[in-house]
């Protein structure tokens, strides 16, 4: 019983140490020797964040003492725990509270002992000062900061009080220089002020250098007026303000350059020559603030005085007075001099009489027309040079304008010197200021009459050219009134005469009225229209396009009217179509190109090893006829590579002086045989000849007529006929004029509708099923390259005619071609094949190898040069050489074969391509090649062309 109520009096205690140790306001933590927590109270929760079951059982310096900390902390906690007395009852350290942050505890310490006395755990009271440390070390820096900021207003007001000391020392010496200069320039004005002014200035400021300059009229440039240099005065001259730091300065504000004024304009080569250092400038402005001049200090040392621009800025005032003066004075005296050089140099006769008649002034004009120098005739009268009749009239015109006081024109007639009457309008006025005195100027007029009779011929034969060129010219009012037209105007338009087409209002004419009244708000907005097109019609409503060029001008009763100049522009037109036709063309040349080089490469290896290999068969065996198989279908997509090429800059034809009409003939036959359509040919015997090539113009004959079979619907009949003619430049075609030969292909089919004939030449563009699009357009392309031209004509219905039109060549064809070379020529010796295409190599290998030659191969030129001359110094010279045209990242044919011409002048080259951008293929010789071959080729080719070369009969 006593033990039960001991232990209830126990728990009672142990529940009132707790409730106290949580009412307490600071941490109680309780540590055991092992440095556990074993006991921690609410205000110790609080600050770590934990849960008290977190806390307690956990490490106290692992889990709650900073890293840092921990080593410090562990040894005071050992010194407690050891009992002798030693430890520190009083501690500071951090600990970590849950969320990362640290907090800093004033702890108070003591030791719990057991009932033996034995120490079995640390007490510690904590209270968190925290907040007040971060007080003490703000107040600590706010303190610091103090002393700061006093220690540098201090240092301010010293500086700012030295600054005052300086600014007073530089105000007296500022007064000084003023008075210095004052006193130099108030006795004086003018160009001796300023010359005055430059040299004070260069004194007073210690300027090595001052001048006074004026804007000149273009305001790109400077004269100076006024220099000191180096002790003394210089001469004056004119500077361009470019690139200058007086451009910087001229009509805008002063500007200061202390030092390294050079190094910042370094184009500015007098600043450099003059070993200036440092500038100063002030722009000089007259009463109406518009730029003036400039007033410039320079020195050779660094520049300190800061009043120089104060100084320079008083005294610009007095400056610009002077310099506005003075160029008032030079603008008056300018008048002046331009007064006398227009009165003698005005071809009119200038005179002025005091009031007795007696002359005051003459011109020079005056002594030329009469003979009589002015200084021999200053104070006489008229009757001392003309007759007295003609004196009396001239002094009683002189009285008339004296008594009226106002101006008077009348016409005099004098005997001149050449014995011959003149007849003058003469403007007599009275000359303010000298009462009774007068001048006159006299004008000849005695060839009026004979320019008005001039002008009358001149007017019939401006008239008759209007009336009789092809261009229309009119004269029409705002509202559309025409008041006057030519010939061709109103036949133009379809009237039957003039007064039909002046029964009308322009307007009428338009196809669109609203056009009318655009021009008439641009004409009234800027005065002159220029190639205006229109869309017009004709009296029986036929539309046309057209071009007006028209200006206004004032008529006799201030009205305005419209003089226009119309040309019917209808075959213009039709050449711009062409011209985008063309156009159109280019760009699919630029893909044509592109893979040009690359198939032709592919398809030599198929069409030369199926050339080859038939050389080593029979023709009636069963291999022979598969590979004549492959070789046609390989000719075929040659020829669809050469009609793609056609449309590139690279598709230049080979051409040869030739007859036409025979190829035309058998390639329109070739075409139409086996058709049930009938064809009719009109080719002269003296057909002109054509620079062609033939392969290529046959491909034009052959689309054009496939094109007018497939527009023929069942039987029907195709005519083809050829004729010489000659073009003018003024025909509406685009070619140039000169002598051509004209192939005309007509059929009678459907035609073609308008809406898309100027489509037809289109690359890709077709109206049939299983069509490419390129026939036309191939043709097109082909002729344009051969230098000629191609049209249509067609009418829904009625049919269409294709014109090719060829420049002629008046010479003979040769008689007959020379026979092909076939591959069973043979040959010895070596042959250089450069190409970058093994493929190429290997085909054109074996190729040599049938004719007998031996080859070596090279992969560009500079590979091939270096074989060559190899070669050449060993005493085995290659006996040709056959050069790729295009080696991409390499030395190409062109430049390889200039090497080998530089090794041996005689080399025998053959170009070879399959795409080729310039004119190498069809000029070789101008570069330097002894023949040519176009990939892709078989044996027979291949054959003729090295045969000929070797034997030297490669034609050019």
């Amino acid at each position: 019983m006593r033990d039960s109520e001991k232990n209830k009096k126990g728990r009672t205690e142990e529940s009132l140490a707790h409730k106290c140790l949580d009412v307490a306001g600071v941490i109680i933590v309780v540590i055991n020797a092992d440095q556990k927590v074993t006991l921690i109270n609410r205000m110790g929760v609080e600050v770590l964040g934990w849960a008290e079951e977190e806390i307690v059982g956990s490490n106290w310096f692992d889990n709650f003492v900073p890293e840092d900390e921990r080593d410090g902390v562990r040894s005071a906690f050992k010194d407690i725990m050891s009992g002798d007395g030693g430890y520190a009852k009083y501690y500071e350290n951090r600990v970590l509270a849950k969320n990362g942050r640290t907090r800093t505890i004033a702890w108070r310490n003591t030791v719990l002992k057991d009932e033996s006395g034995k120490i079995y755990a640390a007490l510690s009271s904590g209270e968190d000062i925290t907040e007040r440390i971060l007080s003490e070390e703000a107040l600590l820096k706010a303190r610091e900061d103090l002393e700061d900021k006093v220690e540098e207003r201090t240092v301010e007001l010293k500086r700012a009080n030295e600054a005052l000391e300086a600014e007073i020392r530089e105000r007296q010496r500022a007064e000084r220089v003023l008075r210095s200069i004052l006193e130099g320039t108030s006795s004086v004005s003018g160009e001796e002020f300023l010359r005055s002014l430059v040299r004070n200035l260069a004194s007073a400021l210690n300027f090595r250098y001052a001048f006074v300059g004026e804007l000149d009229g273009s305001g790109k440039s400077v004269r100076t007026l006024a220099i000191w240099a180096n002790g003394g005065f210089a001469g004056n001259f004119e500077y361009s303000l470019k690139d200058t730091p007086c451009e910087q300065v001229m009509g805008k504000e002063i500007c200061v350059y202390p030092k390294g004024v050079a190094r910042l304009f370094p184009k500015d080569h007098l600043l450099a020559e003059m070993g200036v250092e440092s500038y100063i400038g002030v722009p000089l402005f007259d009463a109406e603030k518009k730029p003036l001049g400039i007033i410039v200090g320079l020195d050779d040392r660094s520049m300190d005085d800061r009043n120089a621009g104060v100084v320079l800025s008083i005294f610009a005032q007095r400056a610009s007075l002077e310099m506005a003066r003075k160029k008032a004075e030079d603008e008056r005296k300018k008048s002046a001099d331009m007064l006398n050089a227009i009165i003698d140099n005005a071809t009119a006769v200038i005179f002025m009489k005091d009031p007795e008649g007696r002359f005051i002034v003459m011109n020079r004009w005056y002594e030329k027309t009469f003979g009589i120098k002015s200084g021999d005739l200053l104070g006489k009268t008229d009757y001392d040079i003309f007759p007295k009749e003609t004196a009396d009239r001239l002094r009683e015109n002189d009285r008339r304008v004296v008594y009226g006081g106002v101006p008077v024109s009348m016409e005099e007639e004098v005997i001149e010197p050449d014995g011959l009457k003149h007849t003058y309008i003469t403007v007599k006025f009275p000359i303010p200021g000298f009462p009774g005195a007068i001048c006159g100027i006299a004008t000849d007029i005695t060839g009026r009459k004979r320019t008005e009779e001039e002008l009358l011929e001149s007017e019939r034969k401006f008239r008759n050219l209007t009336e009789n060129i092809p261009i229309g010219v009119s004269i029409t009012a705002e509202d559309g009134t025409i008041l006057e037209a030519n010939p061709a105007l109103w036949k133009m338009f379809g009237c039957r005469s003039k007064e039909e087409f002046l029964r009308s209002r322009i307007q009428d004419f338009y196809v669109d009225p609203a056009e009318r009244q655009r021009f008439i708000d641009t004409i009234k907005k800027h005065g002159i229209v220029k190639d205006l097109e229109v869309l017009v019609k004709r009296k029986d409503s036929t539309e046309f396009a057209g071009a007006l060029t028209s200006i206004t001008q004032t008529n006799g009763s201030g009205g305005t009217e419209i003089i226009g100049i119309f040309q019917d522009i209808t075959g213009r037109k039709k050449t711009e179509a062409e011209l985008l036709k063309a156009q159109k063309l280019e760009s699919v040349g630029a893909l044509a190109g592109g893979i040009a080089h690359d198939f032709n490469n592919i398809l030599l290896g198929v069409l030369g090893n199926v050339s080859v290999a038939r050389n080593y068969l029979k023709k009636n065996d069963r291999v022979w006829g598969l590979l004549s198989e492959v070789e046609k279908a390989a000719g075929r997509a040659k020829g669809l590579t050469r009609q793609l090429l056609t449309f590139s800059k690279g598709g230049e034809p080979i051409r040869e002086v030739a007859p036409v009409g025979a190829l035309v003939k058998d390639s329109a036959s070739l075409v139409l045989r086996d058709k049930d359509i009938s064809s009719s040919f009109n080719i002269p015997d003296d057909l002109w000849m054509v620079e062609m090539d033939e392969g290529q113009m046959s491909q034009v004959i052959n689309n054009i007529v496939l094109n007018a079979e497939q527009a023929t619907d069942g039987p029907g009949a195709i005519e083809v006929f050829a004729e010489n003619v000659t073009l003018r430049p003024g025909d509406g075609l685009p070619v140039e004029g000169g002598d051509y030969v004209k192939i005309t292909v007509e059929d009678h089919g459907a035609g073609i509708p308008e809406d898309i004939i100027n489509r037809i030449f289109d690359p890709f563009f077709t109206t049939r099923q299983k069509a490419s699009g390129l026939g036309l357009a191939v043709s097109y392309s082909i002729v344009k390259k051969h230098k000629g031209f191609m049209r249509v004509s067609s009418a829904v219905g009625k049919g269409s005619a294709f014109c090719i039109y060829l420049p002629a060549v008046k010479q003979e064809a040769e008689s007959q071609k020379e026979a092909a070379k076939t591959g069973s020529s043979k040959s010895d010796g070596y042959v250089l094949v450069m190409d970058d295409e093994e493929l190429v190599r290997d085909v054109t290998g074996e190729m040599l190898e049938i004719l007998g030659l031996k080859a070596v191969f090279a992969k560009n030129g500079e590979e091939a040069a270096e074989l060559y001359r190899k070669a050449k110094e060993d005493g085995k010279p290659f006996s040709a050489v056959i050069l790729d045209l295009t080696i991409p990242g390499g030395m190409g044919g062109v430049e390889a074969v200039k090497r080998l011409q530089e090794i041996d002048p005689a080399v025998k080259a053959i170009v070879s391509s399959g795409y080729s951008k310039g004119p190498v293929m069809s000029e070789f010789r101008k570069y330097g090649f002894s023949g040519v071959i176009a990939k892709p080729y078989r044996v027979q080719e291949f054959s003729r062309a090295v045969m000929d070369v070797l034997e030297g009969t490669a034609k050019a």
